[in-house]
């Protein structure tokens, strides 16, 4: 078998099983709102993800919202996205729950006329 002492393992494979096991994969959670509106402003429209560091944050829809890297998310569009933090020591890749971006509500206004 050579440098692998175990059958079909890549010697890589064995150090990012090491990597794990002395440095589990993070937690990470969104900290604000996991529902945001994409026409609002302040912070209606961001919140943030945890870690703030130690990684790297990508967003599988950019195009409903971005996130920065320090974990800052912002509404682009309406629809539903998640978010995927890689580790920088141990490479694990976590995702988080989705974040639901909705359009901002339509005030209903009815204006009744007397006689």
């Amino acid at each position: 078998m050579g440098l692998n002492d175990k059958a079909g393992v890549f010697p890589y494979q064995q150090v990012c099983d090491t990597l794990q096991r002395l440095r589990p994969c993070p937690v990470v959670s969104i900290v604000g709102s996991d529902i945001l509106c994409k026409d609002c402003s302040g912070s209606k429209n961001t919140t943030q993800l945890s870690p703030t560091t130690g990684g790297t944050w990508r967003s599988n829809n950019p195009s409903v919202a971005t996130v920065n890297k320090s974990g800052l998310v912002t509404a682009r569009s309406a629809g539903t996205v998640t978010f995927t933090f890689t580790d920088s020591f141990s490479h694990c890749e976590v995702e988080t729950e989705p974040v639901t971006v909705k359009s901002q509500p339509t005030p209903d206004v009815r204006i009744q006329m007397r006689k």
